[in-house]
């Protein structure tokens, strides 16, 4: 609503005419105005409100990464998300220890102090807690903020990730087929450039192996599970014992069908001593898979034990299709010889919900992804079921009367976001030209710099990423300097005005370092040069200006006074 208000200004001089520009297209700004207001920021909150706890009913690794997160500064969280993330590691070997790491996960993510890059790093790792918190709707919710975001980053990565990540919910639903599909498309055009692409490539083929085995092609499983021992690269050891012991589990399943279960517990014994030795578990779901597969091989005497069935049947919504199934038609079984009716019928009820659930689930899933390849999002799903019930008029007649005193207290606003400039965010050339002139001849510091081979950036990543660089160097540099003294002059180029004393010359002099430390996708470093003088000069901006003009011919990535 507020971008249609600054373009109505463009054609309106005054806020009479404004006004009437605004009565003529009512219809439009009610119905956009109706859009923003259900759509903002939905789909940028993660909900954590379900999640209470006092602090005595926490285990000891609960506590440690609880008091870790809060010991951090908010404003300190974009430079500690990977360390906060790494922190619930602990978290992750016992079942109870999720919805801690969920919350606190989430509250990074809704703190509003990460960049993109950042945020879809954190969305990551919320969409395995989610999944294993049972939150499959949360889930699915989660990945498509994550591919939204993904898709306005433009990094083939993300989207690819996102790809596979919706191939892991459409198998762990039961749907082989569609998972199949992702996973191929994921093998045939994605490229092991880096560990990270390489870790993602080795995930798809053990999503591969998962449906083979799901489908009852056991040989062609075990074929696609040698696949990954003749390729390791990029990867670390710690993160290869994992996809390690996660083949093997997978070969142990496949043996087990294939009736050799001398050969498949032999698989199952290397995994679990890997398991066992491993400090760093990377696949949360690594043990309710070895758990899961280890009740084929289990003796009846071993399932039938109280403690054991209850342990098992916690992890059963965390796994997929067919290990649920599994897990049930064992217990069923089993009750079943034992002719213990009555508790083969509270599960066998409580398996059929557990179908009737992912059934509904994967029905959504498909539906939104639908909705998502038309370009729509799931709020404006929601919308247009709203549109249908005819309560909806009566809302827009009331929004229309509230938005005449909201455009009052719009055009008002105007003057105000003349002086932003509309990509970064920060003070505009018009606001800097006032201010420039000013603070002429008082002991202040202008500072000029700009980002080092930007033209290649854009030529070589697309306008679009090269809006997003500078979009990322504004606020990284407002928060190390203040906003209040950042200014976007034009293109690449920005401009600082800030009162000289000895803590500002210093943070000054750390503006290329600070910027040069940032970490890129795909490896790229991105420096800015800069030139500094004082406004009691005679001609100030033009001395910054030759001075950045010099550190850019003396090598850039420097700051000149």
């Amino acid at each position: 609503m507020l971008l249609n208000v600054i373009k109505f200004e463009k054609i309106t001089k005054n806020k009479y005419s404004l006004a009437l520009a605004f009565v003529i297209s009512i219809g439009l700004c009610v119905l956009t105005l109706s859009t923003n207001i259900l759509s903002i920021h939905h789909h940028k909150k993660i909900n954590v409100s379900s999640f209470h706890l006092e602090k005595s009913q926490l285990s000891k690794n609960e506590l440690a990464a609880l008091n870790y997160f809060h010991s951090i500064d908010r404003k300190d969280y974009s430079k500690e998300y990977i360390n906060i993330a790494e922190s619930i590691r602990p978290l992750l070997q016992q079942g109870y220890g999720y919805n801690m790491a969920l919350f606190i996960l989430s509250s990074l993510y809704n703190s509003d102090q990460l960049i993109p890059v950042e945020e879809i790093y954190v969305l990551e790792k919320i969409m395995c807690l989610q999944q294993l918190t049972h939150d499959n709707i949360g889930a699915i919710k989660t990945l498509f903020s994550y591919m939204e975001l993904a898709k306005q980053i433009n990094q083939k990565y993300y989207y690819y990730y996102g790809k596979l990540y919706f191939a892991i919910i459409a198998n762990n639903l039961g749907n082989s087929e569609k998972s199949k599909k992702l996973t191929n498309f994921i093998l045939e055009n994605a490229k092991p450039i880096n560990s990270s692409w390489q870790q993602l490539i080795y995930d798809a083929y053990l999503l591969k192996a998962d449906n083979e085995i799901s489908n009852k092609d056991y040989r062609l499983a075990i074929k696609t599970l040698n696949n990954i021992d003749n390729k390791k690269n990029y990867i670390s050891n710690d993160m290869w014992d994992d996809f390690k012991a996660f083949s093997l589990i997978q070969r142990s399943e496949a043996y087990y069908y294939l009736n050799d279960t001398k050969q498949g517990l032999e698989f199952l014994n290397q995994a679990k001593d890997i398991i066992n030795k491993n400090n760093k578990i990377y696949f949360v779901d690594l043990y309710p898979t070895y758990q899961s597969v280890k009740i084929l091989y289990a003796k009846n005497s071993e399932i039938t034990d109280g403690k054991n069935i209850s342990s098992i049947l916690n992890i059963v919504s965390s796994l997929n299709y067919r290990y649920m199934s599994l897990i049930y038609k064992n217990k069923l079984d089993l009750l079943y010889k034992k002719n213990d009716f009555k508790t083969y019928h509270i599960l066998n009820t409580s398996f059929i919900n557990e179908l009737e659930k992912r059934n509904k689930l994967s029905y959504e899933l498909f539906y939104l992804n639908d909705k998502l390849s038309t370009n729509n999002t799931l709020m404006s799903y929601k919308i247009k079921k709203l549109t249908k019930y005819s309560f909806y008029f009566s809302l827009v007649l009331i929004l229309m009367i509230l938005l005449t005193f909201i455009l009052i207290k719009m055009i008002n606003h105007l003057k105000k976001i003349e002086n932003i400039d509309g990509l970064t965010l920060l003070l505009n050339r018009r606001k800097f030209d006032i201010d420039y002139k000013n603070k002429l001849g008082t002991d202040t510091i202008l500072c000029i710099f700009d980002v080092d081979n930007f033209k290649n950036i854009n030529d070589e990543f697309g306008h679009d990423f090269g809006d997003t660089v500078l979009k990322v160097i504004s606020k990284h540099i407002a928060k190390y300097i203040g906003k209040e003294h950042l200014y976007r002059i034009g293109g690449e180029e920005f401009a600082v005005i800030i009162k000289n004393t000895e803590e500002n010359k210093l943070k000054l002099s750390q503006l290329p370092n600070v910027i040069a430390e940032f970490q890129w996708m795909n490896n790229l470093t991105i420096t800015i040069s800069a030139g500094c003088d004082n406004l009691n000069q005679a001609t100030p901006f033009k001395s910054a200006d030759n001075l950045l003009y010099r550190a850019k011919a003396s090598g850039k990535n420097k700051i000149l006074f």
